[in-house]
């Protein structure tokens, strides 16, 4: 059994997690996200979807959760939906360039598959 003081410990943990203070539903998405992060290293693919949405209702600012859900949707074969999700990323985060890189990855590989329906025509944004 932990001791009183470890236990709280903890909970003041959860106000200075990252570079500053941050809200237990920022913490808990975080605690969300990193799990889904573990399954998809282990190729647990439905697993790891199923972590990314919970991360996202808890803090829909987050925009790795958002690419980190899109990482998968492009191993389950859904790149429709991936598309949106770095396009979400990036609206959220401009800066997190990696989320554009992504996308664009998609739409190029999209070129060829175009003609057999799996991926989505291409507009301007």
């Amino acid at each position: 059994m932990p001791s009183l003081k470890s236990s709280q410990q903890c909970k003041v943990h959860w106000f200075q997690h990252g570079s500053g203070h941050t809200s237990r539903r920022e913490f808990m998405s975080e605690k969300e996200r990193q799990k889904g992060n573990e399954h998809f290293k282990c190729n647990e693919n439905e697993d790891a979807y199923h972590c990314y949405p919970k991360s996202i209702l808890l803090d829909p600012s987050n925009s790795k959760s958002f690419a980190n859900r899109a990482s998968v949707l492009i191993r389950l074969g859904n790149q429709k939906e991936a598309i949106k999700d770095y396009t979400r990323a990036f609206d959220i985060d401009p800066s997190y360039v990696k989320s554009l890189t992504k996308r664009a990855m998609i739409y190029h590989q999209c070129t060829d598959l175009q003609a057999a329906g799996k991926c989505p025509r291409r507009t301007t944004a």
